[in-house]
């Protein structure tokens, strides 16, 4: 069984501050990223959903590692902006 992810009304009233959130929807195909009230920055990029991709699994799964790199190279473009991430910035991989 999978577990339920918080909405983001019960982070906030868990009391649960975020200092950034970075929304990844899709405005190519008019998502719209939920707001997250108490930020003290919104950042927005947009990266094509998956599941939006036609074609055989192999054409899909390529589509999907391209967005994961794509995002991947933002992430740490971003954070090596960050104060005190040095030049070097950490990040969590998981495949």
């Amino acid at each position: 069984m999978t577990a339920t992810q918080p909405s983001v009304f019960e982070l906030f009233k868990a009391g649960r501050r975020f200092n950034y959130v970075v929304g990844v929807c899709d405005e190519e195909h008019g998502q719209k990223c939920p707001l997250f009230p108490g930020v003290t920055q919104r950042l927005s990029w947009s990266f094509p959903d998956p599941a939006t991709f036609t074609g055989s699994h192999e054409e899909k799964l390529a589509r999907v590692i391209e967005v994961r790199e794509s995002l991947r190279a933002r992430i740490e473009s971003w954070l090596a902006t960050l104060p005190g991430t040095g030049s070097t910035p950490r990040t969590t991989t998981r495949n």
